[in-house]
């Protein structure tokens, strides 16, 4: 069996530490570097996100390039902007400070034989060398990549390789969403009878979120930007999002005696981190109501607005 030729897509805005972890991760992957090609698709940082990339272009002129895409900032158009740069048969996407081991493409593209499938998702690891509740939440809940595949049918773009004829039959990403993109093109690919692989032997490392400043931006962003986006650009396929937030529920602490059980890890927690870990999911489920509602609140405002007489 012949090598497939692997286009690795990073989007990256404004984060050189990550970016920097991510590609020192790629390059030296155990794979022929004339298949291998990396493209960081630049989101427009005005950090020293730029020296990252002019640093790697010019040390590895043969295997790193840079795209950019100035005009939309999402995340999702980064990613279709390095797709019209790709080349490869397969397209793995991979976010700036995410790392995976030297063995990683090797393993995923023997995945992909003649009669394997056509979107493969695989297992991220959370890690954090920091001792907060925050962080320890972050690493026991993770990236559920197996239940989402089964369940909502998409993979997070962080572990996602797909072949490229599904991106020739599909099309790319919608870059209007700037969260809930992943779950878009996944619904997209499900429903074209696409066959679909977990990958629980393939390990990605991706940082934990470590403060609750972090936990709960994300929460809100999800809310705004991933649930409310996908829910008003395709009510049709998402409108059932809304009856996430409606469940009472949700809104309520867990139980802090099921907590030992629900998060097991090898170890016990003090009495202390238990009620932390109870009230936490609701503190993230307040915020993410509160992203949601604001991203409709923003879409009605819009529409009442009286058109300009011409």
């Amino acid at each position: 069996m012949t090598q497939k030729k692997v286009s690795v897509i990073v989007p990256v805005y404004n984060d050189p530490e990550g970016l920097a972890a991510t590609l020192g991760s790629l390059v030296v992957q155990e794979y022929l570097k004339s298949d291998l090609e990396i493209i960081v698709a630049d989101n427009g940082s005005l950090d020293a996100t730029l020296n990252v990339i002019e640093e790697y272009t010019r040390r590895y002129p043969h295997l790193v390039r840079c795209v950019r895409e100035g005009r939309a900032r999402s995340s999702y158009a980064a990613r279709n902007r390095g797709l019209e740069a790709a080349t490869g048969e397969l397209i793995s996407f991979v976010d700036a400070d995410m790392t995976v081991g030297p063995d990683w493409l090797k393993t995923v593209a023997g995945i992909f034989d003649d009669t394997g499938p056509d979107y493969l998702g695989c297992r991220v690891r959370v890690y954090s060398n920091r001792k907060s509740v925050a962080a320890l939440y972050n690493v026991l809940t993770g990236f559920p990549v197996k239940r989402y595949m089964e369940v909502h049918h998409f993979a997070p773009t962080c572990c996602l390789t797909v072949r490229r004829r599904v991106i020739d039959m599909l099309g790319g990403f919608d870059g209007r969403l700037r969260s809930g993109g992943d779950t878009e093109f996944g619904s997209r690919a499900w429903d074209s009878d696409l066959q679909f692989h977990y990958a629980a032997g393939i390990v990605m490392h991706h940082p934990a979120r470590e403060t609750l400043v972090a936990l709960l931006s994300k929460a809100v962003r999800v809310g705004r930007y991933g649930r409310g986006g996908v829910a008003r650009l395709y009510p049709q396929r998402y409108g059932h999002l809304k009856r996430h937030y409606l469940s009472l529920r949700n809104y309520l602490p867990k139980r802090p005696w099921t907590i030992r059980r629900s998060y097991r890890c090898g170890y016990s927690f003090k009495n202390w981190t238990v009620l932390l870990l109870s009230v936490l999911p609701m503190l993230i489920q307040l915020f993410s109501v509160a992203g949601f509602l604001r991203s409709w609140m923003g879409y009605l405002s819009h529409k009442r607005e009286p058109k300009g007489v011409v």
